[in-house]
């Protein structure tokens, strides 16, 4: 299983919000993009294609703190009382 990382707000996001909104705004835009072309992908070679370009995007928001965590060997999936 993978969980989603916790996201921190830098403080240099939180000096200028605005910006970083319209920022990762946008870098969902493209995402989303990528994903409805891998949805509609007409052949294995376009899927290739964009699949390529999506581990790249995915890469780019880990690196951002922003993504999934997988889990270590053997880690369970802690589940929160409510």
């Amino acid at each position: 299983m993978v969980k989603v990382a916790n996201v921190v707000m830098e403080d240099y996001e939180k000096r200028d919000p605005l910006w970083w909104c319209q920022y990762y705004k946008s870098g969902v835009g493209i995402l989303c993009l990528r994903i409805e072309q891998y949805l509609n992908a007409e052949t294995e070679e376009e899927k290739a294609v964009t699949e390529s370009l999506l581990r790249v995007l995915i890469e780019n928001f880990n690196e951002k703190g922003i993504g999934i965590v997988v889990p270590y060997d053997g880690e369970e999936d802690e589940k929160e009382d409510e």
